[in-house]
C-alpha cells in the first residue's frame, strides 16, 4: 500500500526538499559579570550574626538554593546563590540549513484506478479545499502500480 501523497506530492505537501545553508544572525549569550561577588564577613539575620554566604554553601550544592531562599540571601550572596547579573555579548551563530522546495516536485497527471474507481486523484484531493487536503491525502491508499 501507499498513500495518495506518494503520487500527489505537490498537492499533499510531500515534496522532497534539499537543504540550503543560510547564515544565521548573531545571537547574544549571557556572560557572567566579573563584578559579581558575595558579601564578606558576618552580618545579622534574625538575631544571628554569622558569615551567611559560607553558611549557604556549608551543606553542599544540593542545599544552596533552598538555603538562599530560606534566608533571602540572593542580594548579599549573588555568586553563591547563582544570582549574578549577566551581561549579553554577541556571539556569531553557525550557519544553519533551511529546507528549499524541490523544483522537480510534481503531481501524477491524469486518472488512475484506486479501489475500482478511476479518476484524477490529485484533483480529487484538492476538490474540497485546503482544509481537507491532508485528510484526503492520507485517506486514500494506493496499490503500487
Amino acid at each position: 500500500f501507499r498513500k495518495l501523497y506518494v503520487d500527489c506530492p505537490r498537492t499533499c505537501s510531500n515534496c522532497i526538499s534539499t537543504l540550503a545553508p543560510v547564515e544565521a544572525p548573531a545571537v547574544s549569550t549571557p556572560v557572567p559579570s566579573s563584578s559579581c561577588s558575595d558579601r564578606q564577613g558576618s552580618w545579622q539575620i534574625e538575631r544571628k550574626t554569622i558569615p551567611w554566604c559560607l553558611w549557604a554553601k556549608k551543606k553542599g550544592p544540593g542545599e544552596i538554593s533552598e538555603r538562599c531562599t530560606f534566608r533571602k540571601l540572593y542580594v548579599d550572596c549573588p555568586r553563591t546563590c547563582s544570582n549574578c547579573i549577566s551581561t549579553l555579548a554577541p556571539v556569531e551563530a553557525p550557519a544553519v540549513s533551511t529546507p528549499v522546495p524541490s523544483s522537480s516536485c510534481s503531481d501524477r497527471q491524469g486518472s488512475w484506478q484506486i479501489e475500482r474507481k478511476t479518476i484524477p486523484w490529485c484533483l480529487w484531493a484538492k476538490k474540497k479545499g485546503p482544509g481537507e487536503i491532508s485528510e484526503r491525502c492520507t485517506f486514500r491508499k494506493l496499490y503500487v502500480d
